[in-house]
């Protein structure tokens, strides 16, 4: 007898499972590699369309451990189980993570380099008049303030002076009280000789809501003598917006995942504690198994959470005194069956 093939479909805007009223991952979203099979592998066909969550819950429904993907261009539906649903919603959060990651870290390399070109050619543009370096000073896209070694602004470039809430013809005295409002020269005055302090960076917010990144260098020439300090301006609104959502997606995902995964936790509690009937022992050794597995990817889930309240600032620490000899023996019987 051939098994009855329950196809589902995402509903229109006005629907009751409308994906956007979800504000939830395609099921198709989340399938890398599309190997089609035929539909009758599997009782439980759904949409590409549909959300991931809402396959969930007609997998529970249904009681089916595979689930047919209907994939436009396929020939057959994509077959795949619970576990594998959860692994490529894994994998597609760890990829947009990286992702994030080589966007940081690109505009890191950016700035760094930005700061050695500054940094090596400081004392040139101080000491050195010439019509080429003052014009590529002034028309370089990066804040830039170069001050004396007492703290006054020698030189500042149009962008600085815009980002600082100035005019293009403010001078450097405009410039220099600005910078003392913020507490410049206070900071860098740590920098004396032997003090071991050459560096900073913090954070301040300019008009417009605009989040700005102050990070400065001390200009030490060949002798080792200190001449001043460059300063380089840059505007970080867009940076901080993009780690918000980076946060903001890591939780969301998170708590999608928690739901379904507790879903299939409390049911193989309650079949291996007979709610469904005996169970045998090789049931009983893979039922063991999963629950084992959703016990570890629960521990994944929370960690991605905490991550997320780290990363926010909202992460609070509890200080407390730990017997590292007990702990270290859980971990290791915690990681014993892996081994």
């Amino acid at each position: 007898m051939q098994p009855v093939i329950i196809k589902v479909f995402a509903r229109e805007q006005t629907g009751k499972l409308n994906r956007e009223h979800y504000n939830m991952t395609k099921i198709a979203d989340v399938i890398d590699t599309l190997q089609s099979q035929k539909q009758s592998d599997c009782n439980l066909v759904v949409d590409g369309d549909l959300s991931v969550r809402e396959a969930f819950e007609w997998m529970a429904k249904e009681d089916c451990d595979y689930i047919g993907i209907d994939i436009e261009g396929c020939e057959n539906a994509v077959i795949l189980s619970r576990q594998d649903l959860l692994d490529r919603l894994l994998a597609q959060l760890d990829t947009a993570q990286k992702k994030l990651a080589r966007i940081d870290e690109q505009l890191q390399s950016s700035v760094t380099e930005q700061l050695e070109l500054i940094g090596e050619g400081a004392e040139s543009v101080v000491s050195c008049g010439g019509d080429i370096l003052e014009l590529a000073f002034a028309n370089m896209a990066e804040g830039v303030v170069i001050l004396d070694c007492s703290g006054a602004v020698q030189k500042a470039n149009r962008p600085a002076k815009m980002l600082l809430g100035l005019n293009e013809q403010d001078d450097c005295r405009a410039v220099t009280e600005v910078m003392d409002g913020l507490g410049l020269r206070d900071l860098i005055s740590a920098s004396a000789p032997g003090s071991g302090v050459n560096c900073g960076q913090f954070r301040i917010r300019a008009v417009g809501q605009k989040m700005l990144q102050m990070t400065w260098t001390q200009m030490v020439d060949g002798s080792g003598v200190g001449r001043g300090y460059v300063v380089m301006l840059d505007d970080i609104t867009n940076r901080m917006a993009a780690d918000r959502a980076k946060t903001e997606f890591i939780a969301a995902i998170s708590h999608e995942l928690r739901t379904p995964l507790t879903s299939l936790q409390n049911a193989v509690s309650n079949i291996l504690a007979g709610v469904t009937g005996k169970v045998g022992a090789k049931t009983r050794r893979y039922m063991h198994t999963m629950e084992n597995d959703c016990r570890r990817f629960g521990d994944l889930i929370n960690d991605l959470l905490d991550m997320a309240k780290l990363e926010a600032g909202s992460m609070p620490v509890n200080r407390c005194v730990m017997n590292l000899v007990t702990m270290t023996t859980d971990v290791i019987n915690n990681f014993a069956d892996q081994a």
